[in-house]
């Protein structure tokens, strides 16, 4: 109904797992979203020929481990700490708008 109402026909596909080596497979590029990130979101930019996983760790981060297991780019939000589903939304945000911009 989200889709209908939006008039947006493109269904997200969302994974949950722990099994971190599912992002070794080189066939996505895994983006790691976290608070300490290196890059900031706005010097990102998406391929559209590209498949991308974004990685949303709990409120207190993802472990070195699990970084390291994962092996990706950080990006930083903003300075500030989110609760998981606000870091969504902006992320979900800043594509939509980012995408707009090279199709005009």
């Amino acid at each position: 109904s989200a889709m209908k109402q939006s008039l947006n026909p493109f269904l997200s596909s969302i994974s949950i797992s722990k099994d971190l080596k599912i992002f070794q497979n080189g066939e996505n590029i895994p983006l790691i979203f976290d608070q300490f990130g290196d890059e900031n979101i706005p010097d990102l930019v998406f391929e559209q020929n590209k498949k991308y996983i974004l990685i949303f760790g709990p409120e207190g981060g993802l472990t070195s481990e699990e970084i390291f297991l994962i092996s990706s780019k950080k990006i930083k939000l903003t300075q500030n700490r989110l609760r998981s589903e606000t870091a969504i939304i902006s992320v979900a945000s800043f594509i939509a708008l980012s995408s707009t911009k090279h199709t005009v």
